[in-house]
């Protein structure tokens, strides 16, 4: 794992913890704690397949799409944990 999976896999626990302690006063609670399962099980299907086949598209999507794909989601469902906090 790299130093950044570290940090994405904590800052995700930690959001998700935050929701689940918040879960009454956060509107679609449900919605983001599902995003930030789905986010996590990614990155480690994407760890996994990397050590497993270290292809060009799972090299790309490892790499590429799924920081940016993170960090979008992630601020995207920031709006809807501290506003409500």
């Amino acid at each position: 794992m790299r130093p950044v999976d570290i940090l994405t896999f904590e800052f995700l626990s930690f959001l998700f913890s935050l929701t689940v302690i918040f879960i009454e006063y956060i509107p679609h609670a449900y919605t983001l704690l599902f995003i930030y399962v789905i986010l996590i099980a990614a990155l480690y299907l994407l760890i996994y397949l990397k050590a497993k086949r270290d292809g060009r598209l799972v090299r790309a999507l490892y790499d590429l799409v799924f920081p940016v794909m993170a960090v979008l989601l992630i601020f995207d469902s920031l709006s809807a944990d501290l506003y409500a906090i």
